[in-house]
């Protein structure tokens, strides 16, 4: 047991498949809401006889602008909600290793590391190493986690595996007139 809150246990973890999932739902946000400022950022008669040159003019600072949004979209939901909208959906949320809310500091270090996803074939490699600490940790840490000091948790009312106590076997119902025996040998 991990100690946390004057000698509780720590949370369920969150299993990866969660994280992952919910770290996949928050890319896409971030990548939708992109892909509106794109289109809009375009000129419709732009990209008519565009060259790929002329486009990358357009989109490039677009694109230099996701690195600190995403950073910003992570780190101010973490510190304000616990969870991001994606971590909302999967019922997880963050919080400090010795329990209570992660410091504004703290999501900062750990999404400050999650940026590093964002780079190209290293970002897949460094994905893939995060995977293996979740794995591998103690409290299933992600080195981001690590190095901010916080754990991602089960949400309080999250939806987990049910456990179903053993059937019972049925009882025969008592038949009128009948006396159950007593137990008492004579």
């Amino acid at each position: 047991m991990i100690p946390y809150r004057s000698g509780t246990s720590l949370p369920d973890p969150a299993p990866l498949w969660r994280r992952v999932a919910a770290c996949g739902l928050d890319f896409a946000v971030v990548v939708l809401l992109f892909g509106v400022v794109v289109y809009f950022r375009i000129p419709e008669d732009a990209v008519e006889g565009a060259t790929a040159r002329d486009l990358v003019g357009f989109v490039l600072p677009v694109l230099l602008l996701i690195l600190p949004v995403t950073l910003v979209y992570f780190t101010a939901f973490e510190t304000w909600r616990g969870q991001t909208p994606g971590k909302k959906a999967l019922g997880i949320r963050v919080e400090a290793v010795g329990g209570g809310r992660a410091s504004f500091m703290a999501c900062f270090t750990r999404n400050l590391l999650r940026l590093l996803y964002e780079a190209g074939f290293l970002g897949v490699l460094f994905f893939l190493l995060d995977l293996l600490c979740v794995e591998w940790t103690e409290m299933d840490q992600r080195l981001g986690d690590m190095a901010a000091g916080t754990v991602v948790v089960m949400a309080a009312g999250a939806a987990t595996a049910v456990e179903v106590p053993p059937a019972q076997p049925p009882k025969a119902p008592a038949r009128a007139g009948v006396r159950a025996p007593s137990g008492g040998g004579r």
